[in-house]
């Protein structure tokens, strides 16, 4: 099948503007694993006529075999019929490089990508002081070069080149983190693969791939989203079946700590502080170690940390909000053991008609609603008057047993002395609101303006997949109604 580029079209405007630019442009992409990086780039640039360079780093190789890459790269771009000897250090390589360019076709500019940087840059390899010295004394200059450096491990990149303290500091002209794909690019990019399923199959595939097009290029035409999925998981060479070990170790080292910590993270449903991380898997706290490997998670896009505060007292706490690996740690990881006996035939097919199933489908619905927060925010006409979204919840104390307390899916803080309160349900059918379900919607929002002493009005909204029944409580209660077609948009 082709390989045409689908969506990224904000990111694709972004490079080619760079490109044509009459400057110098030192460029940063980022983004999860598997997310398409390199493909973005390769196809944004495949038609232009200029020179382009592009050397991928390897995991866990010496630097002798990093140079000889590059050596390959070079002569692939500037000298394919001559011979070069591997260069004995990274500056020595970008000089090599440099004379490259300068000797090159003056009237074509020059693409410069480094990929899988932080492979490249191993420890020892003075890679990064290297690349501060080129560009500070020559690339700086050379209007015709367009550099790119790119990485999974996100936290990498932004310490190292976003956020760099030397002389490579404030030097990123362009810094693009790239998402995965959304509920209606994971449509399209589908349907070009000639997978034509109905928007509630696709929603069922990306709870389990979090749309990511690696993951999405092995979903088949004429299954169904449990044949696919089953086919994806449940085999013990299935793709996404080995896939949560080779994702860690592939942007962390000591992965199983950061596995560890993900594991932990994963058995509350609605977030965990700190302390109870820390109490769980026994790890220190001194030294910002731990802090750190927080902090490299949530930009990797694993996690998301959650600040609430109400007029007595401020929470944080951190909640799992990458699907696979949601997906992976309650269904995959506990059927291990059936899997490798070859037990697991119709082990999702039996699954999806389980109570947990339901329980586990409302819990990641919510996680693609809060992907999905720009979508919902113009769907409602309030992107001119929303501050702020996030979660909110209540939980009294073990001595105040009779206060009762409040979990709210979505709050949208807003600027015209509202508030919306966002209640997000999953379920096959429509959604019934009955005498008990309104009274339960008006607890929670009474419960939210005591605890934090709003005197906003309050306007509930309901997103849902299936929709709401029309009826007098739907009527009195909502302000609004979500379905699943409005997250495609």
């Amino acid at each position: 099948m082709s390989t045409k580029l689908i969506g990224r079209e904000s990111e694709r405007k972004n490079l080619h503007r760079l490109y044509e630019s009459d400057d110098p442009e030192f460029i940063a992409l980022y983004g999860r694993r598997r997310v398409g990086k390199t493909f973005l780039i390769r196809k944004s640039f495949e038609d232009i006529d200029c020179h382009y360079f592009e050397l991928t780093g390897q995991k866990k190789v010496s630097l002798k075999q990093q140079l000889a890459n590059f050596v390959k790269s070079l002569q692939k771009t500037f000298y394919p019929n001559l011979q070069l000897l591997p260069p004995s250090s990274w500056s020595n390589a970008f000089e090599m490089l440099t004379e490259a360019i300068n000797k090159s076709d003056p009237n074509k500019k020059v693409v410069v990508f480094l990929d899988e940087l932080p492979w490249l840059a191993s420890k020892k390899s003075s890679l990064i002081t290297a690349l501060d010295h080129i560009w500070n004394s020559e690339w700086v200059k050379n209007s015709r070069i367009k550099l790119i450096v790119c990485g999974s491990a996100a936290s990498w990149i932004i310490n190292n080149i976003i956020s760099n303290k030397g002389g490579l500091h404030n030097r990123t002209t362009c810094i693009i983190l790239l998402k995965p794909f959304n509920l209606n690019e994971t449509k399209n990019f589908l349907h070009y693969r000639h997978v034509t399923l109905s928007n509630e199959q696709i929603l069922e595939i990306a709870m389990v791939t979090g749309g990511i097009p690696y993951y999405l290029k092995a979903v088949e035409p004429e299954k169904s989203a449990i044949q696919n999925i089953s086919e994806l998981c449940f085999r013990d060479s299935a793709l996404l079946y080995s896939e949560f070990d080779k994702l860690f170790d592939s942007l962390f080292d000591n992965a199983d700590i950061y596995k560890e910590i993900i594991t932990v993270i994963a058995t509350k449903r609605y977030g965990i502080t700190k302390s109870e991380i820390l109490e769980k898997t026994k790890l220190s706290s001194s030294g910002g170690r731990f802090n750190k490997r927080l902090n490299e998670l949530e930009e990797a896009g694993f996690i998301k940390k959650i600040i609430q505060s109400d007029y007595s007292r401020k929470i944080e706490y951190y909640r799992l909000i990458d699907e696979y690996c949601v997906f992976y740690l309650s269904w995959i990881l506990p059927a291990k053991d059936q899997i490798m006996m070859n037990q697991s035939n119709q082990y999702w097919e039996l699954q999806v008609q389980s109570s947990a199933w339901k329980a586990w489908s409302g819990y990641t619905f919510e996680t693609i609603c809060f992907t999905h927060i720009n979508t919902i925010i113009n769907k409602l006409d309030l992107s001119h008057v929303v501050t702020g979204a996030y979660p909110w919840r209540y939980v009294p104390a073990e001595d105040r047993s009779i206060q009762v307390g409040a979990q709210i899916d979505l709050i949208l803080k807003r600027n015209d002395g509202c508030i919306t309160l966002v209640e997000i349900k999953y379920n096959k059918k429509q959604i019934l609101i009955d005498k008990n379900m309104a009274e339960e919607l008006l607890m929670k929002a009474k419960i939210y303006k005591e605890r934090t002493r709003s005197n906003e009005h309050i306007f509930i909204v309901m997103v849902t997949n299936a929709g709401v029944q029309k009826n007098n409580y739907s009527a009195e209660i909502l302000a609004n109604c979500l379905e699943l077609g409005d997250l495609f948009d």
